[in-house]
């Protein structure tokens, strides 16, 4: 009774000081100019007595600092290889998308005309310059949600899609043009091909006009291979040249539908990438054959038994090899411009059935791409 008596004398100043008090401790708040628990035990001199434990400082020392930058460090080195891996899979993807809507233009343009784009003509030279036709990729324009593109170009013998021969017309109206689907994500070529001041988008897919090495040694029209100026032009292929010359001579070779690719059609591929620089020998050139003045539009000619085919190539090297500084692979305009992409191990192809294949770089070239390319040989292969 008598500890309850002395308690209920207290007044209540004194109390509400003993609460002000240790509020003022547990908040780490200064005041009255008196100082903090964990303030007075730098000096070894904490105060205690009422039972309150100092407050530790909050956060790092520099070895801890330190270590988890490291960490970090470590994570970002896990994880960038793979972020990699995924983007160069979309990119692939996507590229792989791209040649599905090329190989279904290709047929939309069969079930319309009955055939697939030539690559180019022999045209009669009227005078002057020889004008250069139109593209495979141009004829599909209708047929890629181009048709208002398509329809502003004009068409005929004295026709040209090359600027060096003029600077009027379709040269004009192409001049500038970049349809985005023509590109793969993972291109690492000059993207336009620049002469007279003229920019022609340089596409990254390429025609296949057949193989240099006849893989059954049929002696036909079709099997043959002109050898020019400018390297081996086959037309052994889907998208060939519909007439050709050798010497003076003119064979007039027949347009291309389903019924003369008796390899059958998933057996036989039509497109394939031209989406990275090459090696000639050491040194990294542009030879993609958009790359030639004219870009992705242009179409070529053959004159007096040098074929002049842009966009297409026969098949004479294995994907992505080096050019041995060789007539063929050494530039844009040649005639067995090297396959090559910017995906890791291989390149994409557009196969006739309307698929879409995925083939290694260490595909044999002589056992399965060469037959792979020939439309007529006999001789089918497995994908590999």
């Amino acid at each position: 009774m008598k500890k309850t008596h002395l308690l209920s004398n207290l007044s209540s100043a004194e109390v509400n000081i003993n609460i002000d008090f240790r509020a003022n401790v547990n908040l780490g708040k200064r005041g009255g100019g008196g100082y903090l628990c964990e303030d007075a035990c730098l000096n070894n001199s904490c105060d205690n007595s009422h039972g309150i434990s100092p407050k530790p400082y909050l956060g790092f020392t520099l070895v801890e600092l330190l270590v988890v930058i490291a960490i970090i460090g470590i994570l970002i080195a896990l994880l960038l290889p793979a972020v990699q891996a995924a983007r160069e899979a979309a990119r692939r993807m996507s590229c792989s998308n791209n040649m599905k809507q090329l190989g279904i233009a290709l047929h939309n343009h069969h079930d319309s005309t009955k055939v697939f784009p030539y690559a180019a003509r022999a045209i009669v030279k009227p005078s002057g310059n020889l004008p250069t036709d139109r593209s495979w990729v141009v004829a599909l324009f209708p047929f890629m949600e181009q048709q208002p593109l398509f329809s502003l170009l004009t068409f005929g013998d004295s026709v040209s899609f090359d600027p060096m021969q003029v600077s009027t017309g379709n040269v004009v109206t192409l001049n500038g043009i970049i349809i985005a689907d023509l590109f793969c994500p993972s291109n690492s070529r000059d993207k336009t091909a620049n002469y007279n001041n003229f920019k022609h988008q340089a596409i990254n897919y390429v025609g296949i006009a057949g193989t240099d090495v006849d893989p059954a040694n049929i002696t036909a029209a079709s099997a043959q291979r002109y050898d020019g100026t400018f390297g081996h032009n086959a037309c052994n292929g889907v998208i060939i040249p519909k007439d050709t010359r050798s010497g003076t001579s003119m064979i007039a070779l027949q347009d291309i539908d389903f019924a003369r690719i008796s390899d059958g059609a998933s057996n036989t591929v039509a497109i394939s990438e031209q989406s990275k620089k090459v090696y000639n020998n050491t040194t990294l050139i542009e030879a993609g054959t958009s790359g030639h003045r004219g870009g992705g539009w242009q179409g070529g000619w053959n004159d007096s038994g040098n074929p002049y085919i842009r966009n297409v190539t026969t098949i004479r090297w294995t994907i992505n090899a080096v050019c041995p500084n060789t007539t063929g692979c050494n530039a844009t305009h040649n005639g067995n411009t090297i396959i090559t992409s910017g995906h890791t191990g291989g390149v994409n192809f557009a196969v006739m059935d309307g698929s879409v294949r995925f083939i290694t770089e260490t595909i044999n070239l002589n056992n399965v791409l060469i037959r792979l390319a020939a439309r007529e040989d006999g001789l089918t292969v497995a994908f590999p």
